[in-house]
């Protein structure tokens, strides 16, 4: 009986149906359905039937309601333990306080520099630095260095080097946008292949505005791709190399193979299709945190079978097959 009575003493708080609805803000019509549909009910009931909610279910109640007003859906969050609906609320509100944060934005090149200087208040989202470096000089003088989370830089041609060192950029989640008329089927495709952005002018609000808003979805995205490198042990996508242009892949069925049969063939044509795929699921968008996280780690995984099949049709062909054949980098 002391027993009893000393449990008894220690007995956790108990809360009824309406007092859990006044603390966490969910109507009593909304959790006895949750109840019914998702099992999220009380830890007990009274001998008269009564619901009785102890601590861990209101603190459980009040993460689940906090997760249904941030997007995500009931059913998707609903049968997860509270450790993990922790960990996706304490990554929603990072993301939120990185969005927050004004981007790190560098421009050069005359025309833009002006226009955004005349209308700085119109973008309070970046963070902006104006260099008066030609853009060659500032690509080889910063591009080791430089943490910058925008580049827009205006050009009016590209060569080799510079090409490097702005996929360099790209590489280190960088969001890059090249203003200007660039030529040049192979450094076109490179610039596409890097999820670079060329953009054509005329240099007005309406292309910055059409910049800002990307650059701040990319960061956000790249977030998530980061999150999901660390989660899923895989390679950032910016940092695996393409080693075969279209070109390429077109003239390796010309080349002699180091094997006879056709597998040079299907494994050009397989990595066309994961090139195209890569370059869909880069671009596509999100309506959710959890979305965003879905397709950062497609995008990973399909660059990393990119790779992989790049690698297997660089063994598929005989070295002197490489001879002439536009790569990359092997």
């Amino acid at each position: 009986m002391g027993v009893n009575q000393h449990n008894h003493s220690y007995q956790q708080a108990s809360y009824s149906i309406g007092v859990v609805s006044r603390l966490t803000g969910i109507s009593i019509h909304c959790l006895r359905t949750w109840e019914r549909r998702h099992g999220l009910g009380s830890s007990r009931r009274t001998p008269g039937g009564q619901r009785e909610y102890n601590k861990v279910d209101l603190d459980h109640l009040a993460m689940i309601k906090q997760l249904v007003d941030s997007g995500m859906r009931i059913k998707d969050i609903a049968s997860l333990p509270q450790k993990t609906l922790t960990v996706i609320a304490n990554n929603m509100a990072a993301e939120t306080n990185s969005c927050q944060e004004p981007l790190q934005t560098v421009i050069i090149g005359k025309d833009i520099t002006t226009l955004l200087k005349q209308h700085r208040n119109r973008y309070p989202s970046l963070s902006v630095e104006f260099p008066t470096l030609p853009p060659k000089q500032w690509l080889l003088e910063c591009v080791q260095s430089s943490t910058v989370q925008i580049l827009i830089i205006q050009l009016t041609k590209i060569d080799n080097m510079m090409l490097k060192h702005l996929i360099q950029i790209r590489q280190r989640g960088c969001s890059v946008f090249i203003v200007g008329h660039i030529t040049g089927k192979s450094k076109l495709e490179q610039l596409a292949n890097s999820g670079i952005d060329l953009l054509v002018p005329p240099v007005d609000l309406g292309l910055l505005d059409k910049v800002t808003a990307k650059a701040k979805k990319q960061q956000a995205y790249i977030s998530n791709l980061h999150d999901s490198s660390r989660e899923f042990n895989v390679p950032l996508p910016f940092a695996v190399p393409n080693y075969f242009t279209d070109e390429a892949l077109t003239e390796v069925a010309k080349k002699t193979n180091a094997i006879t049969c056709k597998c040079p063939s299907h494994l050009s044509e397989l990595i066309r299709s994961l090139n195209t795929f890569e370059q869909y699921s880069q671009q596509c968008g999100a309506n959710s945190w959890k979305e965003a996280s879905i397709h950062a780690c497609i995008y990973a995984y399909t660059t990393q079978a990119r790779n992989l099949m790049e690698k297997a049709l660089l063994a598929a062909i005989d070295e002197d097959g490489l001879e002439g054949l536009k790569l990359d980098s092997v």
